[in-house]
């Protein structure tokens, strides 16, 4: 029989190997979380400073990767869990932020190359293959600070996108400087006056486009239907973010002759650009017109105004779910149905939080978004995993969270030194007369 003391150092040197066998190394677990959440940004050419593609490479990183990690900067996934579910949801799980936490502190160790997953194969342009129609900036635009504010915010026009109406559903973009280009918003016209507005900008500008800091500068809206500012919004690409595609029953409409607006938001901490930029726009097609058109809501309050020197200003926003209320009484049975497909915040730099919810009329609450750290420079469009039912007569409520550091009144505006409170919501509205309101196909 074994004596105390051999049983107490068999029962160690078990305990020591359960220990052992369970501390993280790179091969085994760190790396697939590497895959899944950073290398898509963290790679050769890429946005971010320095790539993460083999072991190497995240040893040397490591203490970065740690605080990066532990603050929860990285990954720059902004929604809080719980309020919406989200595709391609970027967010480390408690227990993937502790293993790589774990991994650091031990070391950081490798492990058994053996454990290593195959190696992930970047698309080198289109992430969905070669689109059906393929869009670029009308001429190379080298972007250079400005004197008030270091990065570049640049619209370029895009006129008669496609040649006929063509239903969308999906949209990709390719940054001619990936290591330059922060985030891209798209906008649809097909309005004269905006049309004129914007070549008016461009006249007024020497360089290629025109500064357009909060927004495009003009009101965006495309298509048919008595409520045509729905149709403004094309789509929005951001680091890392994959390509959300629509499925066969839903589509974006870009009318015939429409002209798109692709801002630009230029990441120049390393001084002016050397290089020219030429981003590029790809749309896939919807092979069929499908059933509904993908909508956008724009939910804003432009009227308030934040006291200079006071932290914590809270402004409100609030949309009826009531077409009665904007002067078009229908009886319930020609009220089409209401689904949230996407919601998308927007503050500028003195931006602090932000959320938005369902209230239905029942006067259960639905939580849509919260984020609680916002930050001007990572922002984006977030794709519901489902859609998101919103009953006829509900109200969407938001509320947007200011710190006015500055010494003087702050109110709604374009510029670097405005600000703005919206929720962009992607939407769609199915039955009753959608077709007349908002030009649906069916």
């Amino acid at each position: 029989m074994l004596s105390i003391r051999a049983f107490a150092v068999v029962l160690a040197l078990g305990c020591l190997g359960t220990f052992v066998q369970a501390q993280p190394t790179y091969s085994r677990e760190v790396s697939r979380i590497i895959q899944q959440k950073c290398q898509m940004c963290h790679r050769p050419g890429d946005i971010a400073p320095f790539a993460l593609m083999n072991y190497d490479d995240a040893r040397v990183q490591a203490r970065a990767i740690r605080g990066a990690v532990d603050s929860r900067i990285m990954p720059p996934w902004k929604p809080i869990p719980g309020h919406g579910e989200f595709q391609h949801d970027l967010s480390l799980s408690d227990e993937d932020r502790q293993t790589i936490l774990d991994w650091v502190d031990a070391g950081s160790p490798e492990g058994d190359p053996a454990d290593l997953p195959p190696p992930v194969v970047y698309a080198e342009e289109w992430r969905l293959g070669p689109p059906d129609q393929i869009v670029s900036m009308p001429l190379p635009y080298v972007p250079i600070p400005r004197e008030d504010r270091p990065d570049r915010y640049r619209c370029f026009v895009l006129p008669n996108v496609t040649d006929q109406d063509r239903w969308v559903r999906a949209v990709d973009i390719v940054p001619g400087q990936r290591q330059l280009v922060h985030h891209v918003l798209l906008y649809l016209t097909d309005d004269p006056d905006q049309i004129k507005l914007l070549k008016q900008f461009e006249d007024e500008d020497a360089e290629p486009g025109y500064d357009c800091w909060g927004g495009p500068r003009i009101t965006p809206g495309a298509g048919p239907g008595l409520l045509k500012a729905a149709g403004g919004l094309l789509g929005a690409w951001v680091p890392g973010m994959a390509v959300s595609e629509l499925p066969p029953s839903i589509g974006l409409l870009v009318p015939k002759g429409a002209y798109a607006i692709m801002q630009i938001h230029y990441h120049l901490d390393d001084g002016p650009a050397t290089v020219a930029d030429m981003t590029r726009l790809g749309l896939y097609f919807q092979k069929d017109p499908p059933k509904n058109r993908l909508l956008t809501l724009p939910l804003l309050n432009d009227q308030f105004v934040l006291k200079p020197g006071v932290e914590g200003q809270q402004v409100n926003m609030e949309f009826p779910l009531d077409l009665g209320a904007f002067g078009l009484p229908l009886p319930d049975a020609f009220v089409p149905k209401f689904s949230a497909i996407a919601v998308g915040p927007h503050m500028h730099q003195l931006g602090r939080k932000i959320r938005a919810d369902l209230v239905q009329p029942d006067s259960t609450q639905v939580p849509l978004i919260e984020i609680d750290d916002w930050d001007f420079h990572w922002q984006g469009l977030y794709q519901f995993k489902d859609p998101v039912p919103l009953p006829y007569r509900s109200r969407i409520t938001a509320s947007c969270v200011f710190d006015n550091t500055t010494d003087h009144e702050v109110r709604w505006g374009e510029s670097t030194n405005d600000e703005m409170c919206l929720v962009y919501i992607g939407f769609i509205a199915e039955g009753g007369l959608s077709w007349l309101l908002f030009g649906n196909p069916s």
